[in-house]
């Protein structure tokens, strides 16, 4: 396929299926996402799930580096990974509710 061809399919979808960033259903009650990608029927493939996964990843990080810099950047790789598994799994808001974590963290005190 051209990039010529793939440009011009790509702008008639979204133009006739519209863009839309979270799931809605559409009029066959199909779980959808995006340009019309069925979710019920389709899902998504390992590399886009994989995909989605490092973008909330990287989220996580910058959620992380924007509200603990100072603690998050002096830790290891190690406690790095943990922090950006809690973040992930409980939101930021959530993970800053553990206050005496935190504290613990900044302290060093393991």
């Amino acid at each position: 396929m051209t990039e010529t061809l793939m440009n011009r399919i790509k702008a008639q979808l979204v133009r006739h299926e519209g863009l839309r960033l979270k799931p809605y259903r559409c009029t066959a009650d199909k779980l959808t996402i995006g340009v019309g990608r069925n979710l019920d029927d389709c899902g998504i493939s390992q590399t886009e799930a994989y995909m989605l996964l490092k973008n909330d990843i990287w989220k996580c990080e910058k959620q992380l580096l924007d509200e603990i810099p100072e603690k998050y950047n002096a830790l290891d790789e190690v406690r790095k990974s943990v922090l950006l598994n809690m973040c992930f799994n409980l939101g930021i808001g959530g993970l800053l509710g553990f206050k005496n974590t935190l504290a613990f963290v900044k302290a060093g005190d393991w």
